[in-house]
This record gives C-alpha cells, structure tokens and sequence, in this order.
C-alpha cells in the first residue's frame, strides 16, 4: 500500500511574508521606506491580522524594523 504525501498548506500570514520579502529583496519596497499598515493590506489585498505576523517574522530575520 502507498502512504499518501502530506498535504501542506501555507497561511495566508505565510503567504504574504514570502510575497514581502520577495518585494523587498527585489527592490520593489526600498531600504528605509516606510511600510504603513494601511498602504501593504491594500497592496496585497489582505487584513491587518496577517499583515502584522508577517512583519513580525520579518523583523526577526532583520528583513524589517517595527517601530511601535
């Protein structure tokens, strides 16, 4: 009998740090802009919520600065 592959599925939270970090390391988001909440939900068309996980992880990786 085969076993099946796991299935994976990425959050949207996920899903939208890879598609940051992408515009970031492209150039799209320059170095010392800064990234309001209210200009990135509508950017990628997404809530506040995984906005905010994202840019915490980024921030972890020193990819982002939060400032409060």
């Amino acid at each position: 009998m085969i076993e099946p592959k796991p299935v994976t599925r990425a959050t949207l939270a996920t899903q939208l740090e890879d598609a940051l970090r992408v515009d970031i390391i492209e150039g799209v988001l320059t170095p010392g802009q800064r990234l309001r909440a209210a200009d990135l939900t509508a950017r990628y068309g997404v809530s506040a919520t995984p906005l905010r996980e994202a840019l915490q992880r980024l921030a972890a990786q020193n990819l982002v600065e939060i400032d409060p």
